[in-house]
This record gives structure tokens, C-alpha cells and sequence, in this order.
């Protein structure tokens, strides 16, 4: 979850559909001037169905977001669970197939849909070039120590506060979890 200040004047869990909310995937604040809302995204898993939910899920997200961005500007961050691009992937972890998990090209087309509705992606918007700078790596054989992992964690915010974005970084000397923290620097 996203550092505060200030505690916020509404808190909403959920994206208002039980099918989609039984997971706890979605927390929604409330602030004078702008929501920050933290997602984690559902994994296709390699499954059909899976797949099927999660496409379900972008777009009710994406549709909750649009609504909220309407009324002032949001932030979104958290674990997407899909990359941009081959830039946000080891090379030897890149996979072309659809049905590779974390690289399937409609996760990827929802995420590109996403930002196309109003919606910067902060790292690569100030970093459009940049490779290795990955969120996740695998437990296994050491990937981490050696960088061998995917960028599949963002902050994306309203287009209209992207001038206001002071710093973006992925805190990659904090351990405790497969995934680094990242952290936003905005002056709203």
C-alpha cells in the first residue's frame, strides 16, 4: 500500500463485483485532491478460464479508474502482473507464446488500452529507454542478485498530473519479498 500523511477521507474496497472482488485485489483511498488506488492484478496462470477473469477484471478496472478520473486525478499503483515490453524483461525471460503467463500479448493490449484512457505509465514516461530495471525476479538460482528479472510493478497516473511527478525509483536494495518497492515522488 501506498505512504500517506494525511489519512484519507474515504476508503473503498473492491471494484463492486463480487465475481471480481472475491480476491481482495483492490483498495481505493480518497483524498481531497486525488484517489490512489492499489491493485494487484490477477495472474492468468496459464489457464483459460483464468485468462478469461483477468480480462474481466482490467476492464472493470479500467472502467472504475476512467469514472474516478473524471472527478479528480488518480494514482494507480501495485503488481500488474505483465510487462510493457521487451524492456521490462531478462532477455532469456522473454516469451512470445500467448499462453506464457505475465507476457500475453492481451494483458499487455489491456495495459496499453489502460494508458491510452487517460493514463501515463510514470517509469517509462521518464525512462523510455531503459532496460533492466525490473520489480521481480525469481526465488530461483540467484536471478535477483543478478537482475534477471520483469518490471511488472507501476505507479500510472492521470495524464494531467504527470508535470507534477518530482521522482520515480525501484528501491532494489529492499528484500523481503520476490518484488522491490517502488516509489512515487509527486507534489500535488
Amino acid at each position: 500500500m501506498s505512504a500517506v500523511r494525511k489519512e484519507p477521507n474515504h476508503i473503498d474496497y473492491g471494484l463492486g463485483n463480487a465475481k471480481l472482488d472475491q480476491e481482495g485485489r483492490l483498495i481505493t483511498l480518497e483524498f481531497e485532491d486525488f484517489y490512489s488506488v492499489n491493485a494487484y492484478f490477477p495472474q492468468s496462470q496459464g489457464s483459460i478460464a483464468r485468462h478469461s477473469y483477468r480480462m474481466e477484471w482490467d476492464e472493470a478496472l479500467r472502467e472504475k479508474l476512467i469514472v474516478l478520473d473524471e472527478q479528480k486525478p488518480v494514482i494507480l499503483c501495485g503488481d500488474f502482473n505483465v510487462t510493457r515490453s521487451s524492456l521490462d524483461v531478462y532477455p532469456e525471460n522473454e516469451r512470445l507464446v500467448w499462453a506464457e503467463q505475465g507476457y500475453m500479448s492481451e494483458e499487455r493490449e489491456s495495459l496499453e488500452e489502460l494508458l491510452e484512457s487517460g493514463f501515463t505509465d510514470v517509469f517509462r514516461s521518464l525512462y523510455p529507454e531503459q532496460a533492466g530495471a525490473y520489480t521481480w525476479w525469481s526465488n530461483r538460482l540467484g536471478k535477483r542478485k543478478e537482475n534477471r528479472g520483469w518490471r511488472l510493478d507501476y505507479f500510472c497516473i492521470s495524464d494531467r498530473i504527470v508535470e507534477q511527478v518530482t521522482a520515480i525509483k525501484h528501491l532494489t536494495e529492499i528484500y523481503g519479498s520476490d518484488h522491490c518497492p517502488v516509489m512515487l515522488e509527486i507534489k500535488l
